[in-house]
């Protein structure tokens, strides 16, 4: 321990002028883009079919909320498409995407404790992107006219 030199402030701020931006990136960026989709999802949804309004998903963004809210985010917007794709007649399961959006909400909660977020970051990521991917695609068969019928 004698042998390592000692931390300067002066030699880390150009390090944390570099690493606080990319870290804010990182975490930041997929939370912008999962409220983005999950809104767009929402808002495609008739007024009765919402069990909860669009703008509610922005809320994701507030520090440790978050890991809650996202499972309350996840269960509205399944529970929205399933009522809409009813409303409209449409074939649909009965929770569009709540599997895997569980396991990514899950996942990521588990990824703010230390030394777990080692095994359940990159899973968490992976849920993250296939959940985004299911419900834009599910938002997608929804964003023709009311009463039009898209293949799935």
């Amino acid at each position: 321990m004698e042998n390592l030199p000692a931390l300067d402030p002066q030699t880390l701020q150009p390090l944390l002028w570099v690493m606080v931006p990319v870290f804010l990136l990182i975490v930041f960026v997929p939370a912008i883009l999962f409220c983005i989709v999950v809104h767009r999802a929402l808002a495609h949804c008739a007024p009765e079919s919402r069990t909860m309004a669009p703008a509610l998903t922005w809320l994701e963004l507030i520090p440790l909320f978050g890991l809650y809210w996202t499972f309350r985010v996840v269960a509205a917007v399944a529970s929205s498409l399933h009522n809409e794709f009813v409303r409209r007649g449409l074939p649909s399961e009965p929770a569009p995407g709540k599997g895997i959006g569980t396991a990514y909400a899950t996942l990521s909660a588990l990824s703010a404790i230390p030394l777990v977020n080692f095994v359940t970051t990159l899973p968490a990521a992976g849920c993250w992107a296939l959940y985004c991917i299911r419900i834009a695609s599910l938002t997608n068969r929804l964003a023709g006219p009311p009463g039009a019928i898209r293949p799935a």
